[in-house]
C-alpha cells in the first residue's frame, strides 16, 4: 500500500479530496494531513510519503517553498501541486523543482485520477527498475567474488561454516528464447528444499548456481541427480543443448573463486568432448591432485625461478613433472590434468602479483589449447612458453608498481563506480593506502583528480541511457551510483550545461 498526505490549510478541501477518490482500491492509503507547510515539512520528513498533494497558498510556509525545502533535503516523494491561481510561472517554477503534476481549483475528479493513477503506475514502474537494479548490482558483486576480486562473502547470505560448490552451465540454443526468471523457477522447483543457493549469469554469460550447504554436505551423485532433473525441464521447454561443469566442494568461503574455476574447467571439457553430460572437475583432475605429484612446495619454487626470470630452472621444473608422469605411464588426460593445475596456480599467482587482468584472461584461454592438443608434446611446450611468458612480464611489473597502482585503482573504479555506495574512502581501503595519499598519488599519475575521473565514468553512461532508454531520470541517477536525483541533476548539467530532461 503507497502512502500519500494531503498539504491544505482549507479543511472541509481537505475532506473533499479523501472523498474524490477510491483511494484504498488505488493502492493508497491517506497516512496524514497538515494545514501549513511548516507542519507539512514535519510530517513528510517523518513519514516519507510516496505521494503529496500540496497546496501553494498556505501559511507559514506556501508550497513553492515547501517543496524546495524537501528537494533540498533529497526526499524524492512525487508531488501533486495544487492552486486556486492559473498562473504559468508557478506551474513554471514548481516543474523547476521536480513537481510531478500541477493541478488548479477546483479539482477535478478525472484529472485527480489521471494525475494519481499516472503516479502510481509511474512509481510501480520504477519499483520493478529498482528491483532489476540491485539483481544486477549484486549480480556484478557475486561475479567479482567468483573472480576473486572482491572478499563481500555475506553478500552471498549463506550460513556461517557453510560447505561451498560452484556449478556452471553452458545453456546453448539459436532461437535464444531463454528467459533466466523462468529457468530460476525451474531450478526453485528441484533444489529450493536441498540446497541453499544463489543462481546467476556470469560475465561469459554462463549460468552459475552457487551453494552452500550447512553440517554434512550432500553427496555429488545427488547433486548431479538434481541437475539432471533440471536439465530433462529446460530441454523439455527449449531446444537448446546443455553442458554442465561442477567444481569441488570447500569449506573456506575464500575458496570459492578456486571451485568456480574448477567448475570452468570441466564446463570446458563437457563442451571439447561435446558431452550433453553433466562433468565433475574431480574426474578431470582429480586423480592428479591425489597421487600429488607437484604440490604446494614445488609450485612455491618454481614460481621463485619465475620472479627471478630463471627461464632454464622453469624448463627443467616442467621437464621434472613431466618425467614423473613419464615414468608412472600417465595418460593424455593426466598430462593436461597437471597442466590445468598449474595454470589455475599461476592465474592465482598473476592475481597476486598485480599482473594486469589481460594476461590472467590469456591464461584462461590455455584451458582450451590445452584441451585440444592431442599430444604429450604439445601439452608440454603450451605450459612452459605460459610460464616462461609470465617470468617475461615480472620484471615489467616491478619497474611499474606505480603504474600498476593505478591500473589497480581504475580496475577497482570501472568494477564499482555505478554502486550507491561507492566513495574515495572504499578506493583507500581497498588498496589498504590512507584517503590523502590515493588522491594525491591519482592526481599526481593521471593529471585530473579521482572525483573527475568517477564524475565522467558517471556522466557518459548516464548520458548514453539517456539517449538509448526510456528509463526515467530517478532510475538513470540510480544506475549510474547517485542516490539523490537532484544531486544528480546538478552535476549532470555542470557537466553537459543543460539538464537531463533536455539530453533526450
Amino acid at each position: 500500500m503507497l502512502k500519500a498526505v494531503i498539504i491544505d490549510d482549507e479543511y472541509y478541501f481537505r475532506q473533499s479530496l479523501k472523498k474524490k477518490l477510491p483511494w484504498q482500491q488505488l493502492g493508497i492509503e491517506i497516512s496524514g494531513e497538515a494545514n501549513n507547510g511548516e507542519d507539512a515539512l514535519d510530517l513528510i520528513r517523518s513519514s516519507l510519503p510516496d505521494l503529496a498533494l500540496i497546496d501553494i497558498n498556505m501559511p507559514v510556509i506556501d508550497g513553492i517553498e515547501l517543496v524546495s525545502r524537501i528537494r533540498s533535503e533529497g526526499i524524492d516523494t512525487f508531488i501533486i501541486l495544487i492552486t486556486g491561481y492559473d498562473e504559468f510561472k508557478y506551474a513554471q517554477k514548481a516543474i523547476g523543482l521536480g513537481v510531478t503534476n500541477y493541478l488548479l481549483k477546483p479539482v477535478v475528479q478525472a484529472e485527480l485520477l489521471s494525475a494519481v493513477t499516472s503516479i502510481t503506475e509511474r512509481i510501480k514502474l520504477e519499483s520493478q527498475e529498482n528491483n532489476y537494479i540491485e539483481k544486477l548490482l549484486v549480480a556484478r558483486k557475486i561475479n567479482d567474488i567468483l573472480l576473486g576480486q572482491l572478499h563481500e562473502y555475506k553478500l552471498l547470505k549463506f550460513p556461517h561454516k557453510s560447505t561451498i560448490q560452484v556449478v556452471s552451465m553452458s545453456i546453448q540454443s539459436t532461437h535464444d528464447l531463454f528467459d533466466f526468471d523462468e529457468l530460476s523457477v525451474i531450478l526453485e522447483e528441484i533444489i529450493n528444499e536441498i540446497f541453499i543457493y544463489k543462481f546467476i549469469i556470469d560475465s561469459n554469460g554462463n549460468y552459475i548456481l552457487l551453494i552452500g550447504q550447512n553440517g554434512n554436505p550432500i553427496k555429488n551423485d545427488y547433486l548431479i541427480h538434481c541437475l539432471a532433473l533440471f536439465l530433462k525441464k529446460i530441454i523439455k521447454r527449449f531446444t537448446c543443448k546443455t553442458y554442465v561443469g561442477i567444481g569441488n566442494k570447500y569449506t573456506n568461503m575464500s575458496d570459492i573463486s578456486r571451485s568456480y574455476r574448477e567448475s570452468m574447467i570441466a564446463l570446458k571439457d563437457a563442451i571439447l568432448h561435446d558431452s550433453d553430460s553433466i562433468v565433475l572437475y574431480e574426474n578431470t583432475i582429480g586423480q592428479s591432485l591425489s597421487q600429488n605429484y607437484f604440490d604446494k612446495n614445488k609450485k612455491r619454487e618454481l614460481f621463485g625461478e619465475v620472479r627471478l626470470k630463471n627461464i632454464q630452472k622453469i624448463q627443467e621444473y616442467v621437464d621434472s613433472l613431466f618425467f614423473e608422469l613419464l615414468e608412472k605411464n600417465a595418460s593424455e588426460e593426466i598430462y593436461k590434468a597437471y597442466s590445468y593445475d598449474l595454470i589455475l596456480s599461476a592465474i592465482e599467482f598473476c592475481e597476486s602479483e598485480e599482473v594486469l587482468k589481460g594476461n590472467v584472461e590469456n591464461l584462461n584461454d590455455l584451458f582450451i589449447r590445452i584441451g585440444e592438443s592431442v599430444k604429450v608434446k604439445e601439452i608440454k611446450k603450451i605450459l612452459e612458453n605460459s610460464l616462461i611468458e609470465i617470468s617475461n612480464q615480472y620484471p615489467k611489473i616491478r619497474s611499474q608498481k606505480k603504474s600498476n597502482l593505478i591500473y589497480r585503482m581504475k580496475t577497482f573504479i570501472l568494477q564499482n563506480v555505478f554502486d550507491v555506495d561507492f566513495s574515495i574512502n572504499k578506493i583507500s581501503e581497498y588498496l589498504g593506502l590512507n584517503y590523502h595519499y590515493t588522491c594525491t598519488l591519482f592526481k599526481k599519475e593521471t593529471g585530473e583528480t579521482l572525483n573527475e575521473y568517477i564524475s565522467i565514468l558517471r556522466m557518459e553512461k548516464a548520458l548514453s541511457l539517456l539517449k538509448n532508454t526510456n528509463k526515467s531520470i530517478s532510475t538513470i541517477s540510480y544506475i549510474c551510483g547517485y542516490k539523490d536525483q537532484y544531486y544528480f541533476s546538478r552535476i549532470f548539467k555542470k557537466h553537459f550545461h543543460k539538464p537531463p530532461s533536455q539530453m533526450r
